[in-house]
């Protein structure tokens, strides 16, 4: 799929760091093995023929089969689920991962997003950061009930204050907190939560201080979600193998 011609992985740790230089086909892939919507494009050039993904997902104590192939026109790619006995249960997968967009918008961090500063603020006072039902839709309704908005003034009112010198190091702090948030929202309103992978791109390069990353990175895994860093390949190692 696109300049990746093959590739075999193992993502089995609390913590993962993917050093590649295919970083966007990495996140896509990502994304549409964990059913992320809306789903980010796939370019048609990436696309061939013999394009296929297939993994392992372990998914609230099950193993399934996650296919995913070309389609007819080679202009897509499409998800196929099975089970260890060979059953098609991709609507039964994607049900389980089925999140409102505002939340899954969450699942990648690219540093790129300026209002996420602000994300929960904007959630307080929709009329104005939202335009008419904005935020219902996002939210598939949840933004209307008095559970979201009792636990978001709740959430708002206990979290502590803090700023980070670092303006991508902040933008991920205010990432964390509101992942924070829809976990715990989904705790109060959903008993099948699935936590999905977060994927974090690009980020360790806009950091200073390594021990910052240590910090924050410790802090994402109390989240009890698996963390999956995409990195650029370092360019100092590449010399060192050739």
């Amino acid at each position: 799929m696109g300049g990746i011609a093959h590739l075999n992985i193992t993502l089995d740790e609390h913590i993962h760091f993917i050093e590649t230089t295919y970083i966007e086909e990495m996140t896509i892939i990502l994304t549409r093995l964990l059913s992320v919507e809306p789903q980010l494009p796939v370019f048609a050039s990436w696309i061939r023929d013999d394009t296929r993904i297939t993994a392992t997902v372990f998914l609230s104590d099950k193993q399934y089969t996650v296919r995913i192939d070309a389609n007819e026109k080679m202009s897509e790619i499409a998800l196929k689920v099975f089970d260890s006995e060979g059953k098609d249960k991709t609507s039964n997968y994607c049900l389980n991962l089925m999140n409102c967009i505002e939340e899954d918008d969450l699942t990648v961090f690219t540093g790129c997003d300026p209002e996420i500063t602000e994300r929960l603020y904007h959630y307080m006072d929709e009329e104005t950061f939202y335009p008419h039902k904005g935020l219902s839709k996002l939210t598939d309704g949840c933004s209307d009930t008095n559970s979201f908005r009792l636990w978001l003034r709740r959430f708002i009112k206990d979290e502590p204050q803090e700023v980070l010198n670092n303006e991508v190091q902040f933008r991920f702090l205010c990432h964390l907190k509101a992942i924070e948030f829809w976990d715990g929202f989904e705790d109060i309103r959903n008993l099948h939560y699935v936590r999905k992978p977060f994927i974090v791109k690009d980020y360790a390069e806009h950091l200073e201080d390594p021990n910052e990353m240590n910090t924050l990175f410790d802090r994402a895994i109390d989240t009890d979600r698996q963390v999956i860093v995409v990195l650029p390949v370092n360019k100092e190692k590449e010399k060192d193998y050739k």
